[in-house]
């Protein structure tokens, strides 16, 4: 992921997200990360309501689809 995001403009930002999990943008990818893995003890740690993950979750793959079609 290093060399992708070396080739892109990318903000040290989402650099640190991306690649340590960094920052508030680090923060969510882990919990999406946790909820991908269904490791609700991680979501839990990181004070995160299960219920809400899954639901901005299925929110984003509703738009992410929408926007093949």
């Amino acid at each position: 992921m290093e060399k992708a995001l070396d080739q892109t403009p990318s903000s040290d930002e989402n650099r640190n997200a991306l690649l340590r999990k960094k920052g508030p943008k680090g923060h969510l990818r882990a919990a999406v990360i946790a909820y991908e893995q269904g490791d609700w003890d991680a979501l839990i740690q990181m004070r995160i309501d299960p219920e809400k993950i899954a639901k901005a979750y299925l929110d984003s793959v509703a738009w992410g689809e929408e926007l093949l079609h």
